[in-house]
Protein backbone atom coordinates (compact mmCIF):
# COMPACT_ATOMS: atom_id res chain seq x y z
CA UNK A 1 0.00 0.00 0.00
CA UNK A 2 1.72 3.59 -1.22
CA UNK A 3 0.68 6.52 0.34
CA UNK A 4 0.43 9.69 -2.03
CA UNK A 5 0.55 13.21 -0.75
CA UNK A 6 -0.75 16.06 -2.70
CA UNK A 7 0.01 19.20 -1.99
CA UNK A 8 -0.96 22.73 -3.85
CA UNK A 9 0.96 24.90 -5.36
CA UNK A 10 2.36 27.95 -3.23
CA UNK A 11 -0.41 30.71 -3.48
CA UNK A 12 -0.01 33.43 -5.13
CA UNK A 13 0.49 36.70 -2.08
CA UNK A 14 -1.65 39.83 -2.89
CA UNK A 15 -0.05 42.80 -3.56
CA UNK A 16 -0.55 45.82 -0.99
CA UNK A 17 -0.59 49.49 -2.27
CA UNK A 18 0.80 52.16 -0.19
CA UNK A 19 -1.76 54.92 0.89
CA UNK A 20 -0.85 58.08 2.36
CA UNK A 21 0.14 58.35 5.49
CA UNK A 22 -3.11 58.64 7.72
CA UNK A 23 -5.96 56.25 7.38
CA UNK A 24 -8.75 59.17 6.80
CA UNK A 25 -8.29 62.54 5.65
CA UNK A 26 -10.55 64.75 7.88
CA UNK A 27 -11.59 68.10 7.75
CA UNK A 28 -12.82 69.62 10.89
CA UNK A 29 -14.97 72.48 11.95
CA UNK A 30 -15.09 74.49 15.77
CA UNK A 31 -16.82 76.73 17.24
CA UNK A 32 -15.62 79.51 18.90
CA UNK A 33 -15.87 83.26 20.03
CA UNK A 34 -14.45 84.38 17.15
CA UNK A 35 -16.98 81.91 14.91
CA UNK A 36 -16.50 78.81 12.22
CA UNK A 37 -12.76 77.40 12.57
CA UNK A 38 -12.07 74.84 9.88
CA UNK A 39 -8.99 72.83 10.30
CA UNK A 40 -7.28 69.66 8.78
CA UNK A 41 -7.19 67.07 11.89
CA UNK A 42 -3.85 66.63 10.31
CA UNK A 43 -2.71 70.01 10.60
CA UNK A 44 -4.90 71.90 13.37
CA UNK A 45 -2.43 75.07 13.57
CA UNK A 46 -3.34 76.11 10.22
CA UNK A 47 -6.66 77.15 11.05
CA UNK A 48 -8.85 79.39 9.34
CA UNK A 49 -11.47 81.25 11.16
CA UNK A 50 -15.02 82.70 9.36
CA UNK A 51 -16.88 84.98 11.29
CA UNK A 52 -20.46 84.20 11.78
CA UNK A 53 -23.26 86.62 11.04
CA UNK A 54 -26.72 86.91 11.28
CA UNK A 55 -27.21 85.53 15.17
CA UNK A 56 -29.58 88.29 17.36
CA UNK A 57 -27.97 90.23 19.40
CA UNK A 58 -29.02 88.43 22.85
CA UNK A 59 -28.25 84.69 21.65
CA UNK A 60 -25.07 83.37 21.66
CA UNK A 61 -23.76 80.30 19.54
CA UNK A 62 -23.70 76.99 21.81
CA UNK A 63 -23.39 74.16 19.60
CA UNK A 64 -22.92 73.07 15.57
CA UNK A 65 -23.60 69.69 13.64
CA UNK A 66 -24.09 68.80 10.38
CA UNK A 67 -27.61 67.15 8.98
CA UNK A 68 -26.59 64.08 6.93
CA UNK A 69 -30.13 64.10 5.15
CA UNK A 70 -29.10 67.57 3.64
CA UNK A 71 -26.01 68.26 4.22
CA UNK A 72 -25.94 71.87 5.59
CA UNK A 73 -24.59 73.03 9.04
CA UNK A 74 -27.13 73.46 11.65
CA UNK A 75 -26.09 76.10 14.63
CA UNK A 76 -28.38 76.98 18.04
CA UNK A 77 -28.15 80.48 19.27
CA UNK A 78 -29.61 80.28 22.97
CA UNK A 79 -30.77 83.89 24.53
CA UNK A 80 -30.50 82.98 28.37
CA UNK A 81 -32.11 85.97 29.97
CA UNK A 82 -35.20 84.85 27.69
CA UNK A 83 -34.99 81.47 28.30
CA UNK A 84 -35.02 81.24 24.08
CA UNK A 85 -33.53 79.76 21.20
CA UNK A 86 -32.96 79.95 17.66
CA UNK A 87 -32.17 77.17 15.38
CA UNK A 88 -29.93 78.30 12.21
CA UNK A 89 -28.06 77.03 9.01
CA UNK A 90 -24.78 78.52 8.16
CA UNK A 91 -22.77 79.30 5.05
CA UNK A 92 -19.79 77.17 4.90
CA UNK A 93 -18.39 79.57 2.20
CA UNK A 94 -19.68 83.24 4.15
CA UNK A 95 -20.76 82.19 7.50
CA UNK A 96 -24.07 83.73 7.25
CA UNK A 97 -26.71 82.74 9.66
CA UNK A 98 -30.12 82.09 8.97
CA UNK A 99 -32.59 81.38 11.08
CA UNK A 100 -35.09 77.78 10.81
CA UNK A 101 -38.42 79.14 11.44
CA UNK A 102 -39.25 82.26 13.81
CA UNK A 103 -36.62 83.39 15.37
CA UNK A 104 -36.57 82.68 19.40
CA UNK A 105 -39.26 79.82 18.31
CA UNK A 106 -37.72 77.35 20.93
CA UNK A 107 -38.76 78.17 24.55
CA UNK A 108 -37.22 76.29 27.90
CA UNK A 109 -39.74 77.88 30.06
CA UNK A 110 -43.73 78.38 29.39
CA UNK A 111 -46.09 81.09 30.01
CA UNK A 112 -45.60 80.38 33.93
CA UNK A 113 -41.60 80.29 33.97
CA UNK A 114 -41.43 77.06 34.21
CA UNK A 115 -38.64 74.67 32.00
CA UNK A 116 -41.00 72.66 29.14
CA UNK A 117 -39.02 69.99 27.27
CA UNK A 118 -38.86 70.43 24.07
CA UNK A 119 -40.73 68.73 21.38
CA UNK A 120 -40.58 65.62 19.69
CA UNK A 121 -38.46 66.40 16.66
CA UNK A 122 -40.57 64.68 13.04
CA UNK A 123 -38.74 61.82 11.64
CA UNK A 124 -35.97 61.93 10.43
CA UNK A 125 -34.74 64.99 12.45
CA UNK A 126 -33.69 65.67 15.80
CA UNK A 127 -31.88 68.52 18.02
CA UNK A 128 -30.61 67.16 21.51
CA UNK A 129 -30.03 70.27 23.79
CA UNK A 130 -29.77 69.96 27.70
CA UNK A 131 -30.97 73.67 28.62
CA UNK A 132 -30.33 72.73 32.04
CA UNK A 133 -26.23 72.03 31.24
CA UNK A 134 -26.58 74.51 28.29
CA UNK A 135 -25.20 71.24 25.96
Amino acid sequence: MSLSVRTAAPAARLACEALEDRATPAAALALSAAGLVAFDTARPGDATTTAVTGVGATETLVGIDFRAADGQLYALGVDAAADKATLYTVSLDTGAATAVGAPGAVAFTDAAGKPVDLPAAPAGYALAFDPATGQ
